[in-house]
């Protein structure tokens, strides 16, 4: 994902808008369109340590062995402004193929 270095976090919380354009990436991914001719699979993070054995199958690979070592910081502020897009996403499969 590219962004605008120039923009940082303070900023996003200052004006409580996407200046990222996370939604925008999101879609673009998400959302079938004429203009890719390839799939693309979109795979759920918070998901993919309980369900990685599904993941692997469906691509035709061996066992992932993926151990989660990650922590999420909350920040209540950001939660708010991509509220829309966290409640999406909450709702998606655990794999999406568009």
């Amino acid at each position: 994902m590219q962004i605008d270095k120039s923009i940082k976090l303070k900023n996003v919380l200052d004006s409580k808008k996407d200046l990222y354009k996370i939604r925008e990436f999101y879609d673009n991914y998400t959302k079938p369109t004429e203009k890719i001719n390839y799939k693309i699979y979109c795979v759920k993070y918070e998901d993919i340590f309980d369900k990685q054995d599904e993941l692997s199958k469906l691509l035709g690979i061996g066992k992932l062995n993926i151990v989660n070592k990650s922590s999420r910081k909350n920040n209540k502020e950001l939660d708010n402004i991509y509220s829309d897009l966290i409640d999406e996403m909450d709702k998606n499969d655990f794999i999406i193929i568009s």
